[in-house]
């Protein structure tokens, strides 16, 4: 984990000679705030990733979830 130009990074990389099987992968990550609402709209997610030299990209926003804004 580290700061970039302004953004949080997190790193993953695998060992030499390592692979990961082909599939559908979920990452999670999470923070702890105040409690409370908490204005994410300028929060912003990118995953970049190589396989077989090429590299893709995904990424987007996030979005409220009910109960969310502190009111529980």
């Amino acid at each position: 984990m580290g700061d970039q130009d302004g953004f949080l990074v997190y790193t993953w990389a695998l060992k030499d000679g390592r692979t990961v099987a082909a599939g559908e992968w979920v990452f999670a990550g999470q923070y702890d705030h105040d409690r409370g609402g908490r204005d994410a709209k300028d929060d912003r997610y990118t995953v970049t990733a190589t396989a077989s030299g090429r590299e893709r990209a995904v990424g987007g926003a996030f979005a409220a979830h009910r109960g969310d804004e502190g009111d529980s």
